[in-house]
């Protein structure tokens, strides 16, 4: 920024000695015309003028020269500069340190993070998937077998139901039998007693007649 400045600055300083140059060779042809109206003396004096400006003129196109030469070396050196400096920056922004490349380079290692806990997550999901396909398949042979017992319990427990039925049916059959006849051998015991009852209840009122008429007499 500070060439550019300087460079500027010199632009406007050669400006402004070619327009006192231009102005000064504008007089100098100025000076010439009227040289020839004037006397020898003026003619004289006109011609160490006209010495001195010619002296001035070289002087100030050494100068101009001179400052075109240093203008163009700025220049150059500063076109040199601005390369340098472009090169750099395209080196900061494309090389192998450079912006672009770093960016690229953490893309690319937040893509591999990114895919390595992608696939380590599809493999334990693959991994509990099959644990769970096996669990499955156990299930299912549990539940298979689980039915299958059921089922033979259910027969077996049908015909203990049948046995039992069949064994209480026969108990009943027996007790009733039984029942039967201690009943008939109560009901024989009975009248047996309520025979006896009633003989010896005869006998005594046959003894109270007899002792009656025992007292009548």
């Amino acid at each position: 920024m500070n060439t550019i400045k300087r460079a500027n600055h010199q632009i406007n300083n050669d400006n402004t000695i070619m327009g006192r140059s231009n102005r000064a060779l504008f007089d100098k042809e100025e000076y010439a015309l009227r040289n020839t109206y004037k006397r020898d003396d003026d003619i004289d004096e006109d011609n160490e003028r006209s010495t001195g400006s010619n002296d001035m003129a070289e002087l100030i196109g050494l100068l101009q020269s001179k400052t075109k030469r240093r203008s163009l070396s700025k220049l150059n050196k500063f076109e040199r500069e601005q390369g340098a400096r472009l090169e750099k920056a395209k080196e900061m922004i494309d090389g192998e340190s450079g912006i672009i490349t770093i960016w690229v380079n953490e893309m690319k290692e937040i893509t591999s993070n990114v895919k390595r806990k992608i696939d380590n997550r599809l493999e334990r999901e693959k991994e509990y998937i099959k644990k769970l396909r096996l669990d499955l398949e156990n299930y299912q042979i549990m539940t298979a077998k689980t039915l299958d017992n059921l089922a033979k319990l259910h027969t077996q427990s049908q015909k203990l139901g049948r046995n039992l039925d069949n064994n209480l049916k026969q108990l009943y059959a027996v007790d009733e039998a039984e029942l039967n006849e201690a009943l008939e051998q109560f009901i024989k015991q009975q009248n047996h007693v309520h025979k006896k009852l009633l003989h010896t209840n005869k006998k005594d009122h046959d003894m109270t007649a007899l002792k009656k008429q025992l007292s009548g007499c």
